[in-house]
């Protein structure tokens, strides 16, 4: 066993008491009590235990992984009492005495940002003895002003009022701790400024549907301050002195979870940076006007695509500097919501904490999220389903028109993908015996009604197999078994799953089709199912069953609920198709996963880097990083080494 509990808490007497345990409960149960997990900073070593009389030297590091690594290069008699854990001190080393602490943290002062150190003695806290040195703002943080919002109505008003206390706290709390999120808190204070410019115009004047969007614009206020609020709650917890400030989550109440939280905005800014830097929503907005159409019909009479392969509006074909900054999210830990991804945020599964190194709870999920918010974005460019005016592109579809231009083409695609699924869904349930016959069918001309009503339907499956295909290509580098393992194994824990497992196969069928031989829709649909159900089976040898992937393979090894997934496969290619074809770039592909610090062993690019390890190196992608480490996951959660393995991952990203 190597997980101990650090706790403390007030006696009778008001004195502070320090203990360290197998349980967090004991501390807990006891006044003002608090605890936190700790581990041996090398795996195997020594259990965390407090010295009867010495003293324990607590660090903020600005690179936990950096000062590991010189710690215990440099100091070898220090590393068999040095520890780690979730907080922003996320590195603890015991010593004899306060001396032996303060000459460690002088030497290793350009790697710290701050320090506290306890001197104790029979289990007592010696505070007059006791030294506290907090992390000072970083020199070049620009603390975010507040936004003006006297002229704004009543609720709105409320919400910026609390927006600026949450910002303020936020920012004093990222400038000592985390100052390398100092865009992400000028974002969002940028982001509200422009909901409240715009909810001043909607006040001022007369606009049709301005009390809709108004309420639409304060919900976005609402949501901003839910997760600032959690967000600052997670991020500052456990700061300098340790102890006054309870973090509301009792196993991490002392010590907090800052270091996780420095660790997701990581491998969240990673991403960001490098989508936004190729700008894909940014080019189909400012490029495919100004492009000659291509045909968006052809395809689905012939099932070729050469003529779109041909085409010359694929992003990356289209070189052009971005135009504006990437919108950013908050990202922090959800036991609500799990992985998820709203306008404002994206939320971790509280689960990672704990379990980050099994293929069920593994961090690349992030990816699925945030590739969401890129697609909408590219979409939202293309076509609006819910714009007032829809007669042009209505026109343009009945008449089977080319448009004047690519983004009109590609308008006209994003339709034919809708109707494609309609048709086909309608299709294999009378082919699978649900329906005696189609119902109705698509009539020959979309009526505005018809069109709203099909988006409304299908525009959640059209995003879905986007996301999958580029998840599939640029975070799990086209790989079937490391992609099915990771999509399966988190859905297998996802209750609503089990309700629509056809849904999710048919999904996952699509993104393997990508790499699939050309062909006809049926070979590519064996090829995809045959590549699946090996994969799953893969799984199903587990120590715990997992229904879902019990009942995908069932799905593929029936005739007749194939046969349904084999027509509902001939739409999805459609938008296979569209993904390959136009939106998957190669160069972002590259970008995402490259990496100096990376070996070349057995044809295989590695981080070559072992659970413990320490080698000081810089992750310049976390995308491949996590992407080395998963095939070494144990499936799932509940060992103490997975929890220790999963806080080692985390603070080599930091």
């Amino acid at each position: 066993m190597s997980k101990r509990y650090l706790g403390i808490w007030l006696d009778a007497e008001g004195n502070r008491r320090v203990a360290a345990s197998s349980s967090a409960v004991g501390f807990l149960s006891r006044s003002h009590g608090q605890a936190s997990p700790l581990f041996p900073a090398i795996p195997g070593g020594r259990e965390f235990s407090l010295p009867e009389v010495g003293a324990v030297l607590f660090i903020v590091a600005r690179s936990p992984s950096s000062l590991l690594a010189k710690l215990i290069n440099d100091y070898g008699d220090v590393k068999v009492n040095t520890y780690i854990g979730h907080g922003h001190a996320a590195i603890v080393v015991c010593q004899p005495s306060l001396q032996e602490c303060e000459a460690l943290a002088t030497a290793l002062s350009p790697e710290i940002r701050g320090f506290e150190i306890w001197t104790i003695s029979g289990g007592l806290v010696l505070t007059e003895q006791s030294i506290l040195c907090e992390p000072l703002p970083d020199g070049s943080w620009i603390q975010p002003t507040p936004v003006e919002f006297s002229h704004l109505q009543s609720e709105a008003r409320a919400q910026v009022e609390q927006f600026n206390s949450n910002l303020a706290l936020l920012g004093r709390l990222a400038s000592m701790y985390a100052p390398e999120t100092a865009e992400l808190c000028l974002a969002i204070r940028e982001s509200v400024a422009f909901i409240v410019e715009r909810l001043l115009e909607l006040q001022e004047g007369a606009e049709e549907g301005s009390v809709h969007e108004s309420i639409g614009l304060e919900a976005h206020l609402v949501e901003v301050n839910s997760i600032l609020t959690i967000y600052s709650s997670q991020l500052g917890s456990g700061s300098l002195p340790l102890g006054e400030d309870l973090f509301p989550v009792g196993e991490y109440s002392l010590l907090g979870i800052g270091a996780m939280c420095r660790g997701a905005w990581r491998i969240y800014s990673h991403l960001n940076q490098t989508f936004s830097q190729h700008d894909h929503a940014g080019i189909v907005q400012r490029a495919y006007p100004l492009l000659p159409p291509f045909d968006p019909y052809a395809p689905r009479g012939r099932v070729d695509y050469s003529g779109w392969n041909q085409h010359a509006i694929r992003v990356e074909n289209l070189d052009e500097a971005p135009e504006a900054e990437a919108r950013l999210h908050i990202p922090y830990f959800s036991s609500r919501w799990g992985f998820h991804e709203s306008w404002n945020a994206i939320s971790l599964s509280w689960q990672c904490l704990y379990a980050a190194a099994t293929k069920e709870w593994n961090l690349l999920t992030i990816t699925h999220e945030y590739l969401h918010a890129h697609i909408r974005d590219i979409f939202g460019v293309i076509f609006d389903p819910s714009a007032a005016d829809v007669s042009q592109v209505l026109s343009d579809y009945n008449g089977k028109s080319r448009g004047d231009n690519a983004l009109a083409s590609m308008r006209l695609a994003y339709i034919e993908a809708v109707v494609m699924i309609e048709t086909m869904t309608d299709l294999s349930e009378v082919v699978s015996g649900t329906r005696q016959q189609i119902p109705g069918t698509i009539p020959d001309r979309l009526t505005e009604h018809l069109l709203r009503d099909l988006f409304k339907r299908h525009t959640e499956l059209v995003h879905e197999i986007v996301v999958h295909v580029l998840d599939y290509w640029y975070i799990f580098d086209g790989r079937d078994d490391v992609y099915v393992n990771s999509i399966w194994s988190s859905w297998s824990l996802v209750p609503s799953v089990a309700s629509r497992v056809p849904y999710y196969v048919l999904r996952t069928l699509a993104s393997l089709a990508s790499t699939s031989p050309p062909g006809t829709n049926p070979a590519m649909f064996e090829d995809a199912a045959s590549r699946l159900l090996a994969c799953l089976k893969s799984m199903g040898s587990r120590e715990r069953e997992r229904p879902v992937v019990n009942e995908a393979i069932r799905l593929l090894e029936d005739k007749e609920s194939r046969q349904k997934l084999g027509i509902q496969f001939a739409a999805s290619r459609f938008v296979v198709e569209i993904t390959l074809h136009f939106f998957k770039d190669s160069r972002l592909n590259a970008a995402l996963v490259r990496d100096g610090g990376m070996a070349v062993i057995d044809g295989h690019r590695t981080y070559n880097m072992q659970f413990g390890d320490y080698p000081g190196l810089v992750i310049e992608s976390p995308v491949a990083f996590l992407l080395d480490r998963f095939p070494g996951y144990e499936d799932q959660a509940g060992s103490e080494r997975v929890e220790h393995e999963s806080i080692w991952q985390m603070l080599q990203l930091v």
